[in-house]
């Protein structure tokens, strides 16, 4: 007999703004989930905003610090994809059929760097930010809103011998209070210009080694990242108020924020089904809709990203094949444009069967990091990633997204995003380096992709944020 039930209080608000919600609770709550979703698929356009966790989960270093909420902290040392199996297992649950797909469960992200568990002799790295390498909420309370019907579903995992009822009806109760108060974001301020990691001659320089390795035949492609850093004060519920993507994300965890408008799903788990859909290969949108023809054009018949994106596909194919039913994995797009706000990508699609013996945290792992975010084959990648850029990437190139109670799962690749740990500001982009590559495309490649996101900062805080010098 399972032991928790999932209980819904809907109700229709034309409305609903979970944005002023996170604004007005934002000196009052340490941790935030706030992420808006933007699919073809209709059915999954809901925001879903977690705000009382059960429990905060951190790991570092090989160590899983847990935060209860009623403030006690336990650490202990261990794996954290065991520790994390153990405690869903503790919630069989019955679940109403009218309920949005996250319902409760784990939420947050795990950063690039929290791949390294899995890789014996992997080079150590500095981690002058002191970032997590995951920051999970445990959610039995999620709010999720419909875009489209507009109505807002109020959710609670309880035990089945509780009725929620009654908490269901005062935190409606609550988030109108919270609504009604309209308070606006803290105004972020720049407080000093995002400048590279890397200059251009170090990025070059590096470029070379890559394609040494990839004509030693220890690669074939390798992603090279140059973080932009500078500092700030204020919040970053600001940029995201500015961006829009396909998985729009805010989470804050004591001094650390992210915001994102990812295009790209890692992996996706509904039932048995499982699907990653490789984004590779890029240009800018046109001023117009002939230069944006034009670069279409460009793209499509580019035969250094076609062997780029075909390399990931193939390496989608394998992550997949792992954790697959024998003769379940299929290529069911393959090669189509795709267009954003600021670029377009070539998008394939990858879907499979779990086989019976795999949970969703071996799927997950079996599939990170994306290809497209460290290279191939990967863990010669990583490593090399690890020898040249010489620190943690944390979420750049890892995953944001909800494993729920009932194990289906929705994860999104760490791009196009901006994080602020205390006042330091990173906005982090990479280029995918193969043998033929051009070092000074693939270094205005990382500005290419940090577009967005630089504008979004821009707006929001009405100033220059890029240090021009600095990248010349």
């Amino acid at each position: 007999m399972k032991k928790y039930k999932v209980q819904v209080l809907k109700y229709h608000d034309q409305n609903f703004n979970p944005t002023a919600i996170v604004a007005a609770l934002q000196s009052k709550t340490e941790n935030v989930f706030l992420l808006d979703l933007q699919k073809q698929n209709k059915n999954e356009n809901f925001i879903y905003l977690g705000l009382n966790p059960t429990a905060k989960i951190t790991y570092q270093d090989g160590f899983v610090i847990t935060k209860k909420s009623d403030l006690t902290i336990t650490k202990t040392k261990t794996d954290l994809k065991t520790y994390l199996e153990q405690l869903l297992h503790q919630y069989g649950v019955t679940i109403p059929d009218d309920v949005p797909p996250f319902f409760g469960g784990l939420a947050g992200y795990f950063s690039y760097d929290y791949a390294r568990y899995q890789i014996p002799n992997f080079p150590k790295v500095i981690n002058p930010l002191n970032l997590a390498d995951a920051s999970l909420l445990l959610l039995n309370e999620v709010v999720a809103y419909d875009k489209n019907a507009r109505d807002v579903y109020l959710i609670k995992t309880v035990s089945v011998a509780k009725d929620a009822h009654n908490d269901l009806e005062k935190l409606k109760l609550q988030l109108n209070n919270l609504q009604n108060k309209q308070v606006n974001p803290e105004p972020l301020v720049i407080e000093e210009k995002l400048h590279p990691k890397f200059t251009r001659t170090e990025y070059y320089n590096k470029i070379k080694e890559i394609t040494n390795h990839i004509y030693q035949g220890d690669l074939f492609q390798m992603i090279l990242s140059n973080p932009l850093r500078g500092k700030a004060t204020g919040s970053l519920l600001t940029t995201y108020q500015q961006l829009i993507g396909t998985y729009h994300f805010y989470f804050k965890d004591a001094d650390f924020e992210v915001t994102s408008a990812s295009p790209e799903t890692l992996l996706r788990k509904q039932g048995q089904h499982l699907a990653t859909f490789p984004l590779a290969g890029t240009r800018r949108r046109g001023k117009d809709q002939r230069e944006d023809q034009f670069l279409e054009k460009e793209l499509a018949h580019d035969s250094k990203e076609i062997a780029e994106h075909n390399m990931l596909v193939d390496l989608g194919r394998n992550d997949l094949g792992a954790v697959s039913q024998f003769g379940s994995v299929k290529v069911t797009e393959h090669m189509k444009l795709k267009h954003f706000n600021k670029v377009m990508h070539l998008s394939s699609t990858v879907e499979s069967k779990i086989a019976p013996d795999k949970t969703a945290l071996d799927a997950l792992n079996a599939v990170f990091p994306a290809g497209t975010l460290a290279g191939a084959p990967k863990v010669s990648a990583m490593k090399i990633i690890a020898d040249l850029e010489q620190e943690k990437r944390g979420i750049y190139g890892g995953m944001f997204g909800y494993l729920n109670f009932n194990q289906d799962s929705d994860f999104a690749i760490g791009i196009r995003l901006a994080h602020k740990k205390r006042d330091v500001l990173t906005v982090h982009s990479g280029a995918g380096i193969v043998a033929d590559s051009t070092a000074k495309n693939e270094y205005q490649e990382c500005f290419n992709k940090s577009r967005v996101i630089i504008q979004a900062l821009k707006t929001a805080t009405n100033q220059e944020v890029l240090n021009n010098d600095s990248i010349n």
